[in-house]
């Protein structure tokens, strides 16, 4: 199911000009392909992708605001009818969450092989989580989204920490239980 999801994605950037150097996956998807079980509802694995994606590979301009957020094409352009045309055929919403090619390649990712036999880069859990937190509860607060949201990504946080015990990922235990304290 993951994979067929990934499939559908691989086909959707490759037609929009991006090639494998030019995005990475996030979580929960990257996670779960590297073995970590979490208890996140089939419907969303399979109808939304997050992926870190070069700014500058794009083929629409990301305003600055949207720097860091999803980076939606123009309304009315070419772009953004591929973009719902995907969105209708597939069920899929792939999240593409500009960043700079020198963040990209910052990140720790390895090689994942599709059904295919197209590879995809995932990004390891540490830094996964690393990236979550810095999108969510290391930038908001409750003042700013409501208690609820907080709730939810602290859930997510959980989650993931319970996932990296079964895994023995020791050092993804560890920050996601800093986080959780705070």
């Amino acid at each position: 199911m993951i994979e067929s999801t990934l499939e559908n994605i691989v086909d959707y950037y490759t037609k929009i000009g991006l090639s494998i150097e030019d995005w990475l996956l996030l979580d929960p998807h990257a996670l779960m392909l590297q073995g970590y079980k979490l208890d996140i509802p089939e419907s969303y694995v399979k109808k939304h992708v997050n992926t870190l994606v070069d700014e500058k590979r794009l083929p629409w301009l990301v305003p600055k605001h949207r720097k860091g957020y999803d980076a939606l094409p123009h309304a009315k352009s070419e772009d953004f009818e591929e973009f719902v045309e995907f969105q209708k055929r597939t069920g899929i919403y792939p999240h593409l969450i500009p960043t700079s090619r020198k963040e990209l390649k910052l990140l720790q990712s390895v090689l994942y092989e599709l059904p295919s036999g197209r590879n995809i880069k995932i990004i390891k859990p540490m830094d996964a989580i690393k990236i979550f937190y810095e999108k969510t509860l290391g930038k908001y607060d409750e003042r700013d989204v409501g208690k609820d949201k907080i709730e939810y990504w602290k859930d997510r946080i959980d989650k993931i920490r319970r996932a990296a015990e079964e895994q023995g990922d020791e050092e993804v235990v560890k920050f996601c239980e800093d986080i959780l304290r705070k």
